[in-house]
C-alpha cells in the first residue's frame, strides 16, 4: 500500500513538473530545466509502461542542447524564470548526464532520430569532457563546486560520482577500452585509486609524500553509482552496501 501511494505520488510531481521546455527541476520552485535534475526525473519517468512523459523527456534534451557552449559544455541549468533565459554553466556532471540521457532516450523509446538531429552536439559534448582529463591518466578532473555537491567547496580533482559517471558515458558510447582504463585506474592505481578500505572515496588529487589531498568520508550517491553502472565489482560492491548496513 504504501509502495502504490508513493508510486502514485511521483507520478502525480512528474505530472506537476512537467513542462513545454522539459522537467522542471521542481514545483513549486525551481523554474528552470536544470540537465542533471532533468535527466534523473527523465530516466525514472521512461520506465513507465506507456509514451506520457516521452515528449517532455525529449524537449529536456533539446533545451540542454540549445543553450551548449561552443567548447561543448552543457548547462548545469536553464532557468526560465527571468527573460530571456539566463544560462548557468560551471558543472562537469551535466556534460556526462546529457550524454546518458540521450543514449537511454534512444533505448527506451527506440528513437533514433533525436540522436542523429544531435550527433554533433553529443561528439561536442565527448570533446568537452575529454578535455577534462588535466592529469593525463583517463580519468576526469574538476574544480571545487562544480557538481551537484556544490556546497562542498574542499572536494575537487578525482570523484567517485564523476568517474562513475563517465564510465557509463564511456560504455554508452562504445568507448570500451577507455572504460576498462578508467575501471583499472579508479580501482587499482596506486596514485589515484579512489577504493579504500570498504568504498569508494568521495575525492581523491595529489599526493605530498606522506601527506595525500582527499576526502575521508562516505559519498552515498557516488559509492551507489559505482555499483549501477558496474564500475564497482561485485565483491566491493558487496562491501559498500555492507558498509551501509
Amino acid at each position: 500500500m504504501i509502495i502504490k501511494e508513493a508510486y502514485n505520488q511521483a507520478i502525480k510531481v512528474l505530472n506537476l513538473c512537467k513542462t513545454s521546455h522539459g522537467f522542471y527541476a521542481a514545483y513549486p520552485g525551481y523554474q528552470g530545466v536544470w540537465a542533471r535534475d532533468s535527466m534523473i526525473t527523465s530516466l525514472g519517468a521512461s520506465l513507465l509502461n506507456n509514451q506520457q512523459f516521452q515528449n517532455t523527456f525529449k524537449q529536456s534534451i533539446i533545451t540542454l542542447a540549445k543553450h551548449q557552449s561552443k567548447k561543448g559544455q552543457i548547462p548545469n541549468a536553464v532557468l526560465f524564470d527571468k527573460n530571456p533565459a539566463q544560462i548557468d554553466y560551471k558543472s562537469i556532471d551535466s556534460t556526462l548526464w546529457f550524454v546518458i540521457g540521450h543514449c537511454i532516450y534512444k533505448q527506451r523509446y527506440k528513437d533514433y532520430s533525436l540522436m542523429k538531429s544531435q550527433s554533433a552536439n553529443i561528439q561536442k559534448a565527448l570533446a568537452w569532457l575529454s578535455y577534462q582529463d588535466l592529469g593525463e591518466d583517463g580519468m576526469l578532473e574538476q574544480l571545487p563546486t562544480t557538481d551537484w555537491q556544490d556546497a562542498f567547496p574542499h572536494r575537487y580533482g578525482h570523484t567517485i560520482n564523476t568517474q562513475a559517471l563517465y564510465y557509463k558515458v564511456l560504455h554508452l558510447t562504445n568507448k570500451k577500452s577507455e572504460a576498462e582504463f578508467l575501471k583499472e585506474q579508479v580501482n587499482n592505481n596506486k596514485s589515484d585509486s579512489l577504493w579504500e578500505n570498504n568504498f569508494y572515496l568521495p575525492w581523491r588529487w595529489k599526493n605530498h609524500d606522506k601527506y595525500h589531498e582527499k576526502g575521508s568520508w562516505f559519498d552515498t550517491l557516488g559509492n551507489l553509482l559505482a555499483i549501477v553502472f558496474e564500475l564497482a565489482e561485485k565483491n566491493r560492491a558487496n562491501k559498500i552496501l555492507h558498509h551501509i548496513k
